[in-house]
């Protein structure tokens, strides 16, 4: 069957009505650094680094964060609204306005990228 070997997470579709430019597409996942949004990478741990609540108030906390040398937040047009460079599994995010963002953790060996909404 088509899919079978897919081991991924799909938590985002989009669907178009023509073809895509080159700079649309770099428009969807406009961020700094472009192998970030190239798949999943496991920790060695093997365990996901997660954050929650999602949505989110007042703070984010890290799950499963060990290691990491720099969080940096992106709003939904890519651009930088918040760098973290100290180690810290809480992140208060109460300044930020509402609306979608990417907050992405760079490791030594790999680098995560996830979503979360501020309300």
């Amino acid at each position: 069957t088509t899919g079978a070997n897919f081991q991924g997470i799909l938590d985002d579709i989009r669907i178009y009505n023509r073809f895509l430019t080159a700079c649309d597409m770099d428009s969807l996942y406009k961020m700094p650094n472009p192998q970030i949004t190239t798949g999943i990478k496991k920790l060695l741990s093997n365990e996901q680094v997660s954050i929650y609540p999602n949505p989110v108030t007042q703070n984010i906390y890290i799950k499963n964060l060990i290691s990491y040398s720099n969080i940096e937040i992106y709003n939904s047009v890519g651009q930088p609204v918040k760098s973290i460079q100290n180690l810290s599994n809480t992140i208060d995010v109460s300044d930020l306005e509402k609306g979608f963002y990417f907050i992405r953790i760079e490791g030594e060996t790999n680098n995560q990228l996830l979503k979360f909404i501020k309300e």
